[in-house]
């Protein structure tokens, strides 16, 4: 008799795995997912936009407020890359 091979029986092991990944996990309605992203982080987005449009208004009118951000003046110093 042939013993099987090691691939086949990592891939029943890789398949029991799974079942019970699947077996023990609980049902999430989309609603619920929702509103929990919607609590983590809408205060987050909040803030970094509120933030982005008090940094004043954009040097022309081609640029909006929300692309502000990149017309900061850079701090100068030996290497204004790093500081």
């Amino acid at each position: 008799m042939k013993t099987p091979s090691y691939i086949s029986q990592f891939l029943v092991v890789l398949i029991i795995l799974g079942f019970v990944e699947v077996a023990s996990s609980r049902y999430v309605d989309q609603a619920t997912i929702d509103q929990r992203l919607r609590d983590k982080y809408s205060p987050i987005f909040l803030t970094s936009l509120s933030a982005i449009r008090s940094l004043g208004k954009p040097a022309s009118d081609k640029i909006r407020a929300v692309h502000a951000v990149s017309h900061r003046v850079v701090p100068s110093g030996p290497n204004q890359l790093h500081n």
